[in-house]
């Protein structure tokens, strides 16, 4: 019962929060048209005498339904279906409709012993009238567009932040099942350190999990899930050879995307000891300057004999260039060299200041 009424306020909360969207963008609809409409009203009644009559009024009234008519008519029904000769045949029969109402009404009603004794013509009609309803369309129009490019601009920001939450949670399997990998091979063995990695991937999952939910982090915090990632992968390689971390402190405090720089290192060890028994070699060295830009390298040996085919495998660098592109367009060089015996990576990333809370 408790979870019904919970569901019941929950549902009351997104109704009432719908309602207040919906109303905010009838008010600003509403208001801009109000201007608009009092805008071109004011030029249209311009003149040397006054400002407004009761008359501009009423001629003005009858632009206005036509401008309506076609915004709300023969635009949505007719032109944006492309039918276009219903289209003009429709608007040719409503602007006659205008002129037949002006010059056989409104001038006899208004001005029974002037205007309504002559007509000037057609073309001369129309273009008296056509500014008019011109404008006003045009308006409508223009400030559709605008509300068409917020909601295309909130669609594709839902559509990338969509995007980034399947991305991150790729990441989350991907490591989980390397270290599971690891685990199980350590425990098979009965080797003593097997402790310490179970220790060493719950501090590591821990990070993952509450972390790589945010878009961004503090530098600081990467940077130590970094440090203890590389102790945690460095069990896999014990004798076999050196593995060197090398991270610049900075004292400016910057964000970056949780996990951009893991899987570079990651893919390092796999390549690494898939292909070599000894001679290993892994060097990594992270720094910022004082500007926010992020010099990232890391550089590992392999054997061409036995891992040349693994080298462009898995999912994690599509992965992460993705996310480079989603999360730091024109703001990163990402450059991957394949020598001989050695791989190396460099990333120069643009990072942005954290703001304090």
């Amino acid at each position: 019962m408790i979870d019904g009424i919970t569901r019941l306020f929950d549902g009351f909360d997104l109704g009432v929060s719908h309602i207040k969207a919906n109303f905010g963008l009838m008010s600003n609809n509403l208001l801009f048209h109000l201007a608009l409409h009092t805008l071109v009203l004011g030029v249209y009644s311009y003149n040397d005498d006054d400002y407004l009559t009761l008359t501009d009024i009423a001629f003005f009234m009858q632009y206005v339904a036509a401008a309506a008519i076609i915004n709300y008519g023969l635009m949505p029904y007719l032109f944006y279906r492309r039918r276009y000769l219903a289209f003009g045949i429709s608007l040719l029969a409503l602007l006659a409709l205008v002129i037949a109402c002006e010059e056989l009404c409104l001038e006899r009603l208004y001005y029974p012993k002037s205007r309504a004794n002559s007509y000037p013509g057609t073309w001369h009609t129309l273009t008296e009238i056509l500014p008019v309803i011109g404008a006003l369309v045009g308006g409508h129009f223009t400030f559709k567009a605008f509300d068409q490019q917020k909601e295309i601009a909130r669609v594709r920001e839902l559509a990338r932040e969509s995007e980034l939450s399947y991305l991150r949670a790729q990441v989350n399997p991907h490591f989980l099942f390397n270290h599971l990998h690891n685990l199980y091979a350590y425990a098979v063995a009965g080797s003593p350190r097997t402790p310490e990695l179970i220790m060493g991937l719950s501090e590591n999952l821990r990070y993952v999990l509450y972390e790589s939910g945010y878009t961004y982090v503090l530098l600081s915090q990467e940077e130590e899930h970094l440090r203890r990632y590389v102790e945690l992968m460095e069990l896999q390689i014990e004798n076999r050879g050196t593995v060197t971390l090398t991270i610049t402190k900075t004292d400016v405090p910057w964000n970056i995307a949780p996990l951009i720089l893991q899987t570079f290192v990651e893919n390092a060890f796999k390549h690494t000891t898939a292909s070599q028994e000894d001679n290993i070699r892994i060097d990594i060295s992270l720094e910022v300057d004082t500007n926010g830009e992020l010099r990232f390298r890391c550089w590992n040996t392999f054997s061409t004999t036995s891992n040349t085919q693994l080298m462009g495998s898995g999912i994690g660098l599509p992965n992460v260039e993705k996310r480079l592109q989603l999360l730091y367009p024109d703001q990163y060089q990402l450059q991957i060299h394949t020598e001989e015996n050695h791989y190396e990576v460099l990333l120069h990333l643009q990072l942005h200041q954290a703001i304090p809370v």
